[in-house]
């Protein structure tokens, strides 16, 4: 059965929670700070209880309208999120400027881990200027070509679709100045 609309976005956003609860139990146990993530993990169930309850009583909740096409940011999965903000950031910028990205992704032979993998050219001109630090696995892309934020142009080759530069221009936008964070 297909989720609602509104049902995507509520498992996003405990898919946020839960990454953000081990996200702070791992820094506090690497720098030996207090941890309580069993009490934390109870007050987010808790939470969910209580938001539940509110919902089978008034209903559920206005979802965020659609957004022309575009893919909403929590909605892009968290490692494809990420490898598309590295990808957008160096490409487009932070203030999402309005000239075309002139790179993308190349799929080529990566000899540090021995696999072939995607790797970031910021500029098609100059093909052989690349950093091998900027890459991603066949796993991490799929999902942004699925979505349409990616797609091939020649083989082996993906660039940012007209819905990828709107979608990071969108989430810039919503970001209101502050930084962007995958």
């Amino acid at each position: 059965m297909a989720k609602t609309r509104v049902e995507k976005y509520r498992h996003a956003d405990f898919r946020e929670q839960a990454r953000d609860i081990m996200g702070v139990d791992r820094e506090r146990r690497k720098y030996g700070g207090a941890v309580d993530t069993a009490g934390t993990i109870a007050r987010a169930l808790e939470k969910a209880y209580q938001r539940g309850r509110k919902e089978e009583r008034e209903g559920e909740p206005p979802c965020p309208t659609e957004n022309h096409g575009l893919i909403d940011w929590i909605l892009i999965p968290p490692r494809p999120r990420r490898a598309f903000w590295g990808l957008c950031l160096s490409l487009l910028g932070m203030q999402g400027d309005t000239t075309e990205p002139k790179g993308g992704l190349r799929y080529m032979w990566d000899p540090q881990t021995k696999r072939t993998r995607w790797v970031q050219i910021r500029d098609w001109a100059n093909i052989d200027q690349y950093d091998l630090r900027d890459t991603w696995g066949p796993r991490t892309i799929k999902p942004l070509v699925d979505l349409g934020l990616l797609r091939q142009t020649e083989e082996h080759r993906l660039s940012l679709t007209e819905r990828g530069v709107a979608t990071w221009r969108q989430a810039v936008k919503e970001a209101d100045g502050h930084m962007l964070y995958p």
